[in-house]
Parts: structure tokens; C-alpha cells; sequence
């Protein structure tokens, strides 16, 4: 039987360098070893899906059309690199707009399993704020925060795959021993709070 699992990632400061508020495409640079990451853990059995707060474009900061011309980039070079095209789904509002999609809300990973046809699978949330962290845990995922090393991170990734994924008998829907932080000290969240969500 196939078996697969949701790897929801962040975008900024996760898989490409964060500069702020992203308006121009000639900023969007590639995290080291992301694409080389992702696209083994795509063999092993993961469905990616980028999940990402944008709130320049609730700020004014950013237009529609900068923050569509700088996913194009992104996209473009992280297929190149990795051979994977990856599927995004962005929260455009801002923190009082009082929307469910915004994390550490857990609506946009909702959204993304839904439209991927996962939902009841299990998966795991990767991004580099505590936020990210509590939208996988509201969403009834594992979640871990990035600490800038991808070929560590993949290495826990597999031992989690393996373990969670590939040696049970039948896959438990999310929620069923599937939420909570990862038990590794590379993905513990960081106890002062981490980073605030943009």
C-alpha cells in the first residue's frame, strides 16, 4: 500500500531567505540544501505544500502583482533545483483582519490538505516561527521549527517518515497521535516564543 504523509512548509526564512516583505523577484534566493531536501523527501513519500503568511499585502506594502511575480520566482527556481513544483496557498491578511487562515490559525492547512486530497492523512508542519508550530498543532499535525540546517532536518524527517509512516499497518487520520511537537532538539520550538509571523 502507498503511503504518504503532508510536509507543510513555510516559505520565507524556511525554504527561501527572508528579506521582509517580498516585492521583488530578484530578492527570492533559495535556502541552502532546501531543494536538494525536499525533493528526496518527495521520494520517500511526503506531498509538499508551501503555507505562508503575507501580511504586506494587508499593510499596503506589497502589491498583488509583486507578491504574484515573486511566487512565480520562487516556484521557477525551486523546481529547477529540485525537480519538484510545489503547491502554495498564502494568507494575505493582516492580524486583526480576524480571519482563519492566518497561523498560528490552522484554516490555510486545512485549505491545502483539502485541496490536495490528504485530508486524514498524517503530516508535518516545517517553518521557522513558533506560529508555524501552533498551526500544525491546531490543525491536529506534528510541527517543528526550522533551525537553517535542511540536511539535518531531513535526516529527522525520514526517521519520522519511517517510523510514523512507513512501518504502521494502516495510516491514523491527523489528530489520532499525529499532533504535537516533534520529540527531537532540532525541531523543539524555541522556548522564548520564537519569531513573530509576518
Amino acid at each position: 500500500m502507498s503511503r504518504h504523509a503532508l510536509l507543510f512548509l513555510d516559505r520565507d526564512g524556511t525554504l527561501m531567505h527572508d528579506v521582509g516583505y517580498p516585492k521583488d523577484p530578484a530578492d527570492v534566493r533559495l535556502i541552502d540544501g532546501a531543494a536538494d531536501a525536499v525533493r528526496e523527501l518527495v521520494t520517500l513519500g511526503f506531498v509538499p505544500a508551501v503555507v505562508s503568511n503575507q501580511s504586506g499585502l494587508a499593510r499596503g506594502l506589497i502589491t498583488r502583482d509583486e507578491a504574484q511575480a515573486v511566487h512565480a520566482r520562487f516556484v521557477e527556481l525551486f523546481e529547477a533545483a529540485s525537480g519538484v513544483r510545489l503547491p502554495c496557498w498564502y494568507c494575505p491578511h493582516g492580524a486583526d483582519d480576524g480571519c482563519d487562515c492566518r497561523k498560528p490559525k490552522p484554516g490555510l492547512l486545512r485549505i491545502a490538505a483539502s485541496e490536495l486530497g490528504m485530508v486524514g492523512k498524517p503530516g508535518i508542519m516545517i517553518g521557522d516561527k513558533l506560529s508555524d508550530v501552533e498551526a500544525a498543532q491546531a490543525a491536529g499535525y506534528a510541527g517543528g521549527t526550522f533551525d537553517g540546517d535542511w540536511v539535518k532536518l531531513a535526516v529527522v524527517l525520514r526517521h519520522w517518515f519511517r517510523k510514523n509512516v512507513s512501518q504502521t499497518g494502516s495510516l491514523p487520520v491527523c489528530g489520532e497521535g499525529w499532533g504535537g511537537v516533534l520529540a527531537s532538539t532540532l525541531l523543539n520550538p524555541p522556548v522564548d516564543g520564537g519569531r513573530q509571523e509576518s
